[in-house]
C-alpha cells in the first residue's frame, strides 16, 4: 500500500515537515503509530482526488495540526490507494475534541477595502506568516496579533495609507463571514497589525488559530475518529 509520511516536530509554532524514505518506513510507521500515538482520525478525500491532491491535503493539515497544537507532535499520512489522509497524534488538550471541524473547515480568509465584499480584496490567506493572542495588562484585555509576508505587508500598508482618516474601514472575513470592520484611524507600517475587541482568552486563541492557518480548497469527510479521554 503506497502511503506518504509526514512527520513533524511541534516545539515552534511553524515547523516543517520531513518526510521519512527509509525502505519500511510505512509499515514500521503504522506500527509505531498504533503505540506512539493514543488518538487518529481518518479523513476521506473526494473518490476523484489524484495522488498530488492528497498530497496537498496533507500538507495543510500538517500546516493546520502545527498552528493549532505546538504543543504536542502528530503523523499525517496519505493513502493513495483508499483516497484517505490519516492524522496520528497525542490527546492532550480539551479543545482537541474539535480537531476534526478545525482541520476541515475552508477557513478562506480575506480582507477587503470598505464594508463589504465587493470591495478591492487586499489580503488572502497566503498573505499571513502568522497569527497569535496575547493578554494586554493591566486592563486583562485580550488582542490577536497578525504578521504578514511581505507581500502581504506592502499590501495592507498600502490600503491603510490610503483608507486612513476617511471613515472607510477594512473588513476581515473569515468563510464569507465577516469578523471585523476597523475604521483605519493611522497609516500601519511594518508587518504586524493588531486586532482588538472585547476578545476572551478562548474566542481571542481560536481567531488566531483560524486566522494563521491555511486555506483548504477540499472538501473531506471523516471517516473514522478515535480520541483517547481527556486526562
Amino acid at each position: 500500500m503506497k502511503k506518504l509520511l509526514f512527520l513533524l516536530s511541534m516545539s515552534l509554532l511553524l515547523t516543517g515537515c520531513t518526510n521519512d524514505t527509509s525502505a519500511s518506513s510505512n509499515e514500521t510507521s503504522a506500527e509505531t503509530t498504533e503505540y506512539t500515538y493514543d488518538s487518529y482520525i481518518i479523513f476521506s478525500a473526494d473518490e476523484n482526488a489524484d495522488d498530488s491532491t492528497l498530497d496537498k491535503i496533507s500538507e495543510i493539515l500538517t500546516q493546520r495540526f502545527t498552528n493549532a497544537y505546538s504543543d504536542t507532535t502528530c503523523s499525517v499520512y496519505a493513502d493513495y490507494e483508499l483516497n484517505t489522509i490519516q492524522i496520528d497524534f497525542n490527546m492532550v488538550m480539551a479543545w482537541h475534541k474539535n480537531t476534526a471541524e478545525l482541520l476541515t473547515m475552508p477557513n478562506s480568509l480575506k480582507m477587503y477595502k470598505g464594508d463589504s465584499q465587493d470591495g478591492e480584496l487586499i489580503i488572502t490567506n497566503e498573505d499571513i506568516a502568522s497569527a497569535y493572542f496575547a493578554l494586554l495588562s493591566p486592563d486583562n484585555d485580550y488582542i490577536v496579533n497578525l504578521c504578514f509576508e511581505e507581500k502581504g505587508a506592502q499590501a495592507f500598508s498600502d490600503a491603510t495609507a490610503e483608507l486612513a482618516g476617511t471613515g472607510t474601514p477594512i473588513t476581515i472575513w473569515l468563510d464569507d463571514e465577516l469578523i471585523y470592520s476597523p475604521v483605519v484611524n493611522a497609516y500601519v507600517s511594518g508587518n504586524e497589525t493588531v486586532i482588538s475587541g472585547n476578545f476572551t482568552e478562548e474566542s481571542a486563541h481560536e481567531l488566531a488559530i483560524r486566522m494563521g492557518s491555511a486555506y483548504l480548497p477540499y472538501e473531506l469527510s471523516v471517516k473514522e475518529e478515535n480520541l483517547a479521554p481527556i486526562t
